[in-house]
């Protein structure tokens, strides 16, 4: 489950009691708020705004920071960072250049490119 059409087509073939929303979550917490806006408007969510977007990358960043100090959290982070950068152009780069980071400061130097390449 990505979207609300998405359930909207199964409860059409079957009955739902719950729908598992999954994968579609990581990178992108704003899932859910999309989902069940989509489901009570009947309409498509406004795409999120890259301030938006960069200002729970870094609150996740700065959570996994406090949790494990700069340098581990920085290097949980990687994973975490490759869905938060999928599907915009030049993930690859982004994504790479992520997997490297080991502070906080160059971590943001990138998610700063990022956000302004998501437009």
């Amino acid at each position: 489950i990505k979207t609300a059409e998405d359930i909207r087509r199964l409860q059409e073939m079957v009955k739902l009691d719950a729908y598992q929303i999954g994968r579609a979550a990581m990178g992108n917490p704003f899932v859910f708020e999309q989902i069940r806006e989509g489901m009570k408007s009947n309409t498509l969510p406004p795409k999120i705004s890259s301030e938006r977007w960069l200002k729970a990358v870094l609150n996740h960043l700065d959570g996994m920071i406090e949790l494990l100090g700069e340098e581990a959290g920085c290097r949980e982070m990687r994973a975490q960072f490759a869905y938060y950068v999928r599907g915009v152009r030049n993930a690859a780069d982004f994504r790479d250049r992520l997997m490297q980071t080991e502070d906080r400061q160059s971590a943001v130097d990138i998610l700063l490119e990022v956000a302004e390449r998501r437009g």
